[in-house]
């Protein structure tokens, strides 16, 4: 089993609907940032295998369209969320941590940047995230638990 946030390509799962032009300036500023074995890569959540999930360093949602798939996934696995302030994931975030809000997409990028710099700082919201994993799936709309083909 991997190491949560240790060594390699710094991945970065990705949820929502089409996303905005914004979204490829993130993409393209990440990818700038990293390098060699620890570039970072974003990973369409729904192509992720569980090796995936285990060294994701974030699962970014980047619209307020309600993917409780992906969000529960994400907390059964320990991955912190970014989501947008206001989305249903962010309202967990009050209550047990291990979601970041942001209202711009710049200060998305700054969140995505600080899970992938600093380890630590992902390990703490890992260990919050999965806490919410209990309540989401209590609030969590019956679509949330069709079966998937994910791995663990």
């Amino acid at each position: 089993m991997a190491v949560p946030g240790g060594g390699g390509p710094g991945i970065i799962l990705c949820a929502g609907q089409e996303p905005a032009a914004a979204v490829f300036e993130v993409a393209a500023h990440l990818h700038r940032q990293s390098s060699g074995a620890a570039r970072s890569r974003l990973l369409w959540h729904e192509w992720a295998e569980g090796r995936d999930w285990d060294n994701a360093r974030a699962l970014w949602l980047w619209d307020h369209s309600p993917n409780h798939v992906a969000a529960m996934s994400a907390a059964r696995h320990g991955v912190p969320i970014v989501a947008p302030v206001g989305s249903w994931v962010h309202g967990l975030a009050g209550h047990y941590g291990g979601v970041v809000g942001y209202q711009t997409y710049l200060e998305a990028m700054a969140a995505l940047r600080g899970m992938l710099a600093f380890p630590r700082l992902r390990d703490e919201l890992a260990a919050r995230v999965r806490a919410c994993s209990a309540a989401g799936a209590a609030l969590a709309p019956r679509s949330a638990f069709e079966l998937s083909a994910e791995t663990k």
